[in-house]
């Protein structure tokens, strides 16, 4: 998957992101959400507000939709 991950969460917006195989820096990240409580919620509410604006079912059909027409006119 390489880094698909950092399109779909922005670090410090959506959530933090640790470096590969580096426990260190998985425990940095968790430490901050443990001794951060508005981070917490800053975090999990712009988390939610993505998620429910960007992976809605009717989202996926417009998207699916576009990428079959796109595609199914090149035949």
């Amino acid at each position: 998957l390489g880094d698909v991950y950092k399109r779909q969460v922005r670090d410090g917006v959506e959530g933090l992101i640790c470096e590969k195989k580096n426990p260190v820096s998985l425990a940095d990240c968790i430490a901050k959400l443990l001794d951060d409580v508005d981070l917490r919620a800053t975090l999990g509410d712009a988390g939610y507000k993505k998620f429910y604006s960007e992976f809605t079912q009717q989202r996926f059909e417009h998207r699916i939709t576009e990428i079959l027409s796109q595609n199914l006119s090149l035949i």
